[in-house]
């Protein structure tokens, strides 16, 4: 980890220092924003999560400018959703569940405005289960078992559709199996 720590960290000083000669550079601001993304991976295993939620914040609030720029590119969108999970499972890691549970609600509205632009592309679909898993799990943990049940049951229906398309069957036949 430290290697990569390491690696992280010069990349993202690189990073800074184009964003910085270049703040209009859309590019240059995503890469930092993945930078940010990276260390915050990072801080998560190393269960710094103080850390880890700094770095996803700022990767947060360099994507929402990105996304308040091109409000139709499907990537931003894509990329603004992994930072609200992002700091959902850090929220939900440190047990501060009603956090975790608006920052999931953010990334599954995004996910679903996806999938619903383009239902034939099996990437949103997962994304979309995913988001529907990561509620599901708040919601057995706040004790809403009903509330766990839809959002799990959404997650199987897509689950199903994506091990039937054959697209990365084993992935999906994985998920479909721990889904029962």
């Amino acid at each position: 980890m430290s290697g990569a720590e390491h690696h992280f960290s010069k990349a993202l000083a690189i990073r800074e220092r184009l964003s910085a000669n270049d703040g209009a550079n859309a590019a240059w601001q995503r890469d930092l924003s993945v930078s940010h993304g990276k260390l915050g991976t990072l801080c998560v295993a190393k269960g710094d999560f103080s850390a880890a939620e700094r770095h996803f914040r700022e990767s947060l609030a360099i994507r929402e400018r990105l996304v308040a720029s091109d409000p139709g590119n499907a990537a931003w969108q894509y990329d603004l959703g992994l930072s609200f999970e992002w700091l959902g499972r850090v929220a939900q890691a440190r047990g501060h569940l009603y956090e975790a549970k608006n920052y999931y609600m953010r990334k599954f509205q995004i996910a679903e405005r996806l999938a619903a632009t383009n239902p034939d592309n099996l990437a949103w679909l997962y994304d979309l289960s995913v988001s529907n898993e990561r509620l599901g799990s708040v919601a057995q943990a706040q004790g809403k078992t009903d509330e766990a049940i839809g959002f799990y049951g959404n997650r199987d229906s897509i689950t199903k559709r994506l091990a039937a398309s054959g697209w990365g069957s084993e992935a999906w036949e994985r998920d479909l199996f721990y889904s029962c």
